[in-house]
């Protein structure tokens, strides 16, 4: 009896092989995975140089997982097994309060001079003689990791050492008490545009601006599932993507400098995320124009992905705001594409940015 239970877990174990094997070569192979924003990889063409140097054989075995039957249904299986199993993280996520937060430790003090290094280099070559501000993003994980009994990187440590790098002639901004874990989404690293008074009244007041109050504006939503939802690879629950719309910010436009593209000032998302729903999502430059205001001032927003929810509800004090991502574009090239005159300037990048600034350009 024993011996026909063992053979029977066999022929199961063979039957599954040979037919998700089959269903491999049946099924047509996936461009992109929905769940985690990526393309997938596709089938290597084969060349002599690829063969000999093994180069070949890695691309065809990122191509079977890539491209595996199942898979989605395998991943959330690891997932479930790894918190059973006692595991606090799943791919360096974890959950805490209904919401999904990723491990951002520890803290790099060789990404954090190069960030500063680069700041100064960009305030001596295009800044100088102008009104400019810097600032911190916290991650969310700020807020979370230590109640969830995750590993937490120092914020108070992480600004201390830009400080000490970045020109004194760049005053710094502390939205650290502006926010709390709430104002971030539950799936997604981004701050919630509708949660942001508090940043945009503490920016304003540096700036000497007077802004409109959260409230003050119109909340439009649809369903969102964000990034972390993907990469976390179990069940969650989509949330509301709200953004904000006003008289002046409906008639505002942006442009896209590298594609000509004018649109307003929340299209449509072309791509996965829906995050893009904010200025069309990343780009080197872009440029918002306030056609109705009363005032000539002009900002240069220096920023990362945040900026692209932030930058709307700073317009009303504007009549443009000019948006540069260092992460796409060089410090070198900017004089091309951007004018400086005299714009008020703020820098503000995420703990996420300035810790792993080898990416800034």
């Amino acid at each position: 009896m024993e011996k026909l239970a063992q053979r029977a877990v066999v022929i199961v174990l063979c039957g599954l092989l040979l037919g998700l094997g089959v269903l491999f070569w049946l099924l047509p192979d996936q461009a992109v995975s929905a769940s985690e924003r990526r393309r997938l990889t596709q089938f290597p063409a084969p060349s002599w140089s690829s063969l000999h140097s093994g180069e070949w054989m890695n691309k065809l075995e990122d191509y079977y997982l890539d491209q595996f039957p199942g898979r989605e249904g395998f991943r959330a299986a690891k997932a479930i097994t790894a918190l059973a199993a006692g595991r606090q993280d799943v791919n360096g996520l974890y959950r805490w309060q209904g919401g999904i937060y990723k491990q951002e430790y520890p803290l790099n003090a060789d990404q954090l001079a190069y960030g500063a290094k680069t700041i100064n280099r960009l305030y001596e070559t295009c800044l100088k003689d102008m009104r400019v501000f810097y600032g911190v993003i916290p991650d969310k994980s700020c807020y979370a990791a230590a109640p969830a009994g995750q590993l937490q990187l120092s914020l108070d440590a992480l600004r201390s050492q830009l400080r000490e790098g970045i020109d004194s002639a760049i005053g710094e901004i502390d939205l650290t008490g502006c926010l709390t874990a709430d104002d971030y989404y539950l799936t997604d690293p981004h701050w919630r545009q509708d949660r942001l008074d508090g940043v945009v009244q503490q920016l304003g007041a540096a700036l000497d601006l007077t802004l409109p109050a959260v409230e003050e504006y119109t909340a439009v939503s649809e369903p969102f599932l964000g990034a972390y939802a993907g990469q976390l690879a179990l069940p969650v629950d989509a949330e509301p993507l709200v953004w904000l719309e006003s008289d002046a910010l409906r008639a505002a436009t942006v442009e896209t400098m590298d594609t000509g593209a004018v649109t307003g000032l929340y299209p449509a998302p072309a791509g996965m995320d829906g995050y893009d729903r904010f200025l069309g999502g990343a780009a080197a430059v872009q440029v918002l124009d306030n056609p109705g205001a009363n005032t000539d001032r002009e900002l240069l927003l220096f920023r990362d992905s945040f900026g692209s929810s932030l930058a709307p509800l700073l317009l009303e004090g504007y009549r443009r705001i000019t948006l540069i991502d260092l992460r796409y574009i060089s410090t070198d090239r900017l004089s091309q594409q951007v004018s400086f005159e005299d714009q008020d300037v703020l820098i503000l990048l995420s703990t996420l940015v300035w810790n792993h600034a080898a990416i800034l350009r």
